[in-house]
């Protein structure tokens, strides 16, 4: 089977390739870590490829592997869990989010 490769000049793409280049240089930035979670999600729907929330899940790793991660990182990972059809879990992970941050916001 042969796998589509996303085109360089989708818009999509060159922000994701954006934030990825911005993290390597600052691996520490939480917001930019869930701003590409967050951009691999959305394109992963778009065209309907779940590797894209691996990508999104490896992205949010080291700050899911915390005992108390960001809100915003447990939004998102709920989200991937969603993906995934994983509710249980999903709704655990938005309360831990909550619970973090009650000002938190579910993404539309």
């Amino acid at each position: 089977m042969l796998q589509d490769v996303p085109s360089a000049s989708d818009p999509a793409v060159r922000q994701m390739r954006h934030l990825r280049s911005e993290l390597d240089a600052d691996a520490g930035s939480v917001m930019i870590a869930q701003q590409l979670a967050q951009a691999y999600i959305d394109y992963g729907r778009q065209i309907g490829d779940a590797h894209y929330a691996g990508y999104a899940e490896a992205v949010l790793a080291p700050w899911l592997l915390r005992a108390s991660p960001p809100a915003a990182v447990s939004v998102e990972y709920a989200t991937i869990l969603q993906y995934r059809h994983q509710f249980a879990e999903s709704r655990r992970e938005l309360k831990r989010a909550l619970d973090a941050d009650p000002h938190t916001r579910r993404r539309g």
